[in-house]
């Protein structure tokens, strides 16, 4: 009895001296809805740690679902709301507004993350603001569709607007084609996107 005692107390030793090897994650709890919760309230803390147990789940049970990492999909969804958060606008035009974030970020004309593709300066002048930094909280939708675009979806009338190459981007920001499109989407017409590898910048065009 004394040397299973014994044997038993090595072992707890042991286990409890060894780095841990997954997060503590319960199989039955909807880490991604956390997630996405947590993003529109901006609770950080929260959306962490479900990103981590989450992740750790897909690992351990092989579920194939695509990994997020939460402080990305919090800011992306950030900026798709600063952009196009408007209930005015389907969620075509906030799909529009990540890619062209994501499209960025493949390009090697751009910072290499999200976060610093969104902080470049003079891009987006919305993130300089208290109001971005700290009262604006991602809707639903936007939400959606930072997490759709993280999962690898397309949206349907990004067309050109939403290449990863500099100089179409500019036309983002002088706005001209925007309210063109807008006029567009207000008619009913539908720009139908493919992605085309574009071998200048060794990434991906989105084009109609």
């Amino acid at each position: 009895m004394k040397k299973l005692i014994s044997a038993l107390l090595a072992l707890a030793l042991m286990l409890a001296l060894s780095p841990p090897g997954h997060a503590d994650y319960d199989p039955k709890v909807d880490y991604l809805s956390i997630m996405l919760h947590a993003a529109e309230v901006g609770d950080i803390e929260a959306g962490r740690a479900a990103a981590i147990c989450r992740n750790e789940q897909i690992d351990i049970e092989l579920t194939g679902e695509t990994k997020l990492d939460f402080d990305e999909l919090f800011l992306l969804a950030k900026i798709i709301c600063a952009e196009a958060g408007s209930p005015q606008l389907s969620d075509d035009w906030r799909m529009c507004v990540g890619e062209v974030v994501l499209n960025r970020v493949a390009s090697p004309e751009f910072p290499d993350s999200i976060h610093d593709v969104v902080y470049e300066p003079g891009q987006y002048q919305e993130v300089d603001t208290f109001e971005f930094a700290y009262v604006l909280m991602p809707t639903e939708e936007c939400v959606n569709a930072a997490r759709r675009l993280l999962e690898g979806a397309v949206g349907r009338v990004s067309g050109k607007l939403c290449s990863g190459r500099r100089g179409l981007f500019r036309v983002l920001r002088q706005r001209a084609w925007l309210y063109i499109l807008l006029l567009q989407h207000a008619s009913g017409i539908i720009l139908v996107t493919k992605k085309v590898p574009d071998s200048a910048s060794g990434t991906f065009l989105y084009q109609y």
